[in-house]
């Protein structure tokens, strides 16, 4: 339906790693908690490797809330890149356009420097319990994992799918579980005269070094949203569809780990792709913004309520957040239950350069301050120890830039 960018002769969409278990509210860790179209979080109350103070916020300025500082940029790596937050507090860059080369960027000093990674067809990142990094690849290039603190990775890592068969590819959601292992599921595969979306999931266990599959969705989709529930369950929503994704679906399905199956359950209120999703306190679910039938930007906003399986309306968004060209909203769950949302595309396909917040106590989106004219892309959103955001984007082309945001 929609255009795509493309780093390294790989379609890209920009996510976020974390969620975010997608949007999971989560304790001042350190760990991501953000999500877009897809995303990935740490389990509430896991054991996560915490980075010290000295790695969020060490000789870092007051801010006012709902301003942006720029506080360093990722050498040789572009703006389109993929990034996680490990586990001491460093940025994970991955399918950086230098030699298909793998950065990592100290928030505290700002120091850049090299990983012993080749992370070519990087499309999904995600933050593992023990702080190191899991990178997935398109297709049938598999995984590996990264860690901050050697700056080495491990063994490629394989999947079981196949070009006939696969599971990983670009648009699908990775996530953290809860038992640490993380899911990998749906996506698509772009063939020389029509993309087709995928129904297969995979589980990487970090114990054991290897993926494996698990059971498949009742709807094959890509570029939906997939949240990760308070009780380890996952909810996917909304993609994708059809023989060339030329549909956008309400449908909904719940993944139980414990039974490695998918069942449907309520669908959304608007069908939208690419629309961001977080956990919010109590455990219902916030999906917002994303596009409709005609690719155009949604304001709009719904709430899952895990209990009845159905969705329901909430406050819409001050601006109307899509994506056209693989520019897609982000979604961050602060430590507070609020959820800070930012980018996307507006009608013109550019850049919603404002963020903003939803108070689940009220319902209601407010203005959350703006990054600035000069930006034309985010790839990824992630809390910190201290409660601030880093961001990394940057205009098409250029170096990632990384900025620290004050909600």
């Amino acid at each position: 339906m929609k255009a795509r960018r493309f780093l390294g002769g790989v379609a890209m969409v920009a996510v976020v790693a974390s969620c975010t278990g997608s949007g999971t509210p989560v304790t001042k860790t350190g760990i991501p908690a953000v999500s877009g179209a897809s995303g990935a979080s740490p389990s509430r109350g896991a054991a996560t490797a915490a980075p010290s103070a000295a790695a969020s916020s060490a000789a870092m300025p007051s801010m006012k809330p709902g301003t942006f500082m720029e506080i360093g940029t990722v050498t040789g790596c572009d703006s389109e890149g993929i990034a996680a937050l490990a586990g001491d507090g460093k940025l994970i860059v991955a399918g950086c356009s230098e030699y298909n080369s793998t950065k990592q960027f100290d928030p505290a000093t700002g120091k850049v420097t090299e990983v012993d990674a080749d992370t070519e067809a990087a499309i999904r990142a995600v933050t593992l319990q023990d702080g190191r990094v899991f990178v997935v690849m398109e297709v049938d290039d598999g995984a590996l994992v990264v860690d901050s603190r050697s700056g080495k990775s491990g063994e490629d890592i394989d999947s079981p799918g196949t070009e006939d068969s696969p599971a990983i590819g670009d648009g699908n959601a990775t996530l953290l579980l809860n038992d640490g292992r993380v899911l990998i599921v749906g996506g698509e595969w772009d063939g020389q005269s029509s993309s087709i979306a995928y129904a297969y999931a995979e589980l990487f266990d970090p114990a054991a070094g290897k993926i494996s599959r698990t059971g498949s969705m009742k709807t094959a989709r890509s570029d939906f949203t997939a949240v990760k529930l308070a009780d380890g369950r996952v909810l996917v929503a909304g993609g994708e569809v059809g023989s060339d994704l030329d549909y956008v679906t309400s449908k909904a399905e719940m993944y139980d780990p414990a039974t490695a199956k998918f069942t449907a359950t309520g669908s959304l209120r608007t069908p939208r792709y690419s629309a961001v999703g977080a956990l919010l306190p109590g455990g219902k679910v916030l999906v917002a913004g994303g596009g409709d039938q005609d690719s155009g930007p949604l304001s709009s906003a719904e709430l899952f309520d895990p209990q009845t399986g159905k969705f329901s309306p909430t406050g819409s968004m001050t601006a109307a957040r899509g994506d056209q060209e693989g520019e897609p909203p982000l979604a961050v769950a602060l430590p507070d239950g609020r959820v800070v949302v930012m980018g996307g595309e507006d009608d013109d396909i550019n850049l919603v350069a404002t963020a903003e917040i939803y108070d689940p106590a009220t319902g209601k989106f407010t203005a959350g301050g703006s990054i600035g004219p000069s930006v034309d892309h985010l790839a990824g959103a992630f809390v910190q120890a201290d409660g601030t955001v880093l961001v990394v984007g940057g205009r098409e082309g250029g170096l990632a830039t990384v900025w620290r945001y004050q909600p």
